[in-house]
């Protein structure tokens, strides 16, 4: 079974983030590298991005400047 493990919630918007929270960041999204973007969604201050892994499928990343970033297989999962 496909499973994410990549869920940042921020409760309190940041400015920064810390190394430790950067390092886990690239480590879980490295697999999007090669990527293509399907679909680009912008709606107030929220950006879906529709990603296409090579072999691996759609992939949705959601992000909300200065609070979250959602990564999951499921475009209404969020």
């Amino acid at each position: 079974t496909f499973k994410y493990q990549l869920i940042i919630l921020l409760f309190m918007p940041k400015k920064s983030i810390s190394s430790l929270e950067l390092t886990a960041l690239l480590n879980e999204l490295q697999f999007l590298v090669h990527s293509k973007i399907s679909q680009l969604y912008n709606q107030d201050n929220e950006l879906l991005l529709q990603l296409h892994v090579t072999g691996r499928g759609n992939h949705f990343l959601k992000i909300l400047s200065g609070k979250w970033l959602c990564l999951a297989k499921a475009k209404n999962s969020f």
